[in-house]
């Protein structure tokens, strides 16, 4: 969901001929509180193992980059939240 609105606002931008300073998040809570989690559903992509107790077990940093879909690439599976 957040990865698509971001490719279309970054879409707009370049097609306006204008700067676009991509949105930053930062989130912060107790371990095992869901903060991995909920960037997962804002993304709309797994990327950290799913299950019970500690799982992140450092900082993460996310970067998107908006790229065109090269031909026979490989999906990211989509999350279900």
């Amino acid at each position: 969901m957040l990865y698509e609105v971001y490719n279309e606002l970054h879409g707009l931008a370049r097609e306006l001929e204008t700067p676009f300073d991509a949105p930053a998040m930062l989130v912060v809570g107790h371990q095992t509180y869901g903060k991995s989690a909920l960037v997962e559903a804002l993304m709309d992509f797994q990327f950290n193992h799913v299950g019970r107790g500690t799982k992140t077990r450092r900082p993460i940093t996310l970067h998107m980059t908006p790229t065109p879909p090269s031909p026979g690439a490989w999906p990211f599976p989509r999350s279900r939240f």
